[in-house]
């Protein structure tokens, strides 16, 4: 008898995993990114015309993880022209359409994605410097978000990425990756449920819906080379091939659109 329930408890697990790898195998990050980015917009449309409304914004804080983790693990990427004229056009609608003055979502891209490589360089050196900075970027999250969006939470994302494309750099130091993809999801979840009014029933799905993402977060190279090894044939895998491709200027444009309409319909003007 007492074999029974480990046993049974074992058959449950494998019986809710083996959809959940299935997804992963067939799943391509570019299908990941349109439908953040399909959620992105659902999400700010309810930001800008229905602000009280939490249900629709569940959503997107449980994908935005899948634009912010990636920033690490593309830090040797360049900050280009496109990424720098989209957070300038973001910043001068939020200053002329909104009456805010605050630094965008791709102005924190540009900001961290200069940093990361040369600041996880040097913190991997030590582990309790890791650590502490770490804690005290996830602990100032909910304040610097008020001058930057995502604040230094999105340093905590960004890490957790580039740790996992630089597993190599880990080798005899005492960084678990593991246990640091569980203290950016703790992160991000703890974040969000003191930045939303959530109920407690909202608070659990996005729990639970984050864990999922970070959990696929966690294989981003399988993700990768999903995409590398299936080409889009059918229509809606063209659709979903070029929201991901293109889902920087879809970010710019549709909030722009947002931010007009609200000026003319919202705004009084």
């Amino acid at each position: 008898m007492s074999d029974a329930k480990p046993h049974n408890t074992s058959a449950v697990l494998d019986i809710i995993m083996k959809p959940l790898k299935a997804l992963k195998k067939d799943l391509t990050a570019y299908d990941l990114f349109a439908l953040t980015v399909a959620i992105m917009i659902l999400g700010h449309t309810a930001y800008y015309f229905m602000p009280d409304e939490t249900w629709p914004r569940l959503p997107d804080r449980i994908l935005i993880c899948v634009f912010l983790i990636p920033i690490g693990y593309n830090a040797g990427r360049k900050v280009g022209r496109t990424l720098c004229i989209g957070a300038l056009i973001l910043f001068l609608s939020d200053v002329f359409l909104m009456d805010t003055f605050y630094i965008n979502t791709l102005g924190t891209i540009i900001v961290v994605r200069l940093i990361i490589e040369p600041l996880m360089t040097w913190l991997i050196q030590n582990n309790e410097r890791f650590w502490l900075t770490q804690i005290t970027f996830a602990v100032l999250g909910p304040v610097s978000n008020l001058l930057f969006e995502y604040g230094t939470t999105a340093i905590v994302f960004a890490a957790a990425g580039w740790l996992l494309k630089n597993k190599v750099l880990l080798e005899g130091k005492k960084i678990d990756l593991r246990l640091f993809f569980i203290f950016a999801f703790a992160t991000h979840v703890i974040t969000a449920k003191l930045l939303f009014p959530f109920s407690e029933v909202q608070f659990a799905l996005m729990t639970l819906g984050s864990a999922l993402i970070f959990w696929l977060m966690y294989d981003f190279k399988t993700l990768l080379l999903n995409a590398l090894r299936r080409r889009p044939k059918d229509p809606i895998e063209r659709i979903c091939y070029f929201m991901g491709h293109k889902s920087m200027e879809i970010y710019v444009i549709h909030l722009v659109i947002l931010q007009f309409a609200h000026y003319y319909f919202i705004g009084g003007h």
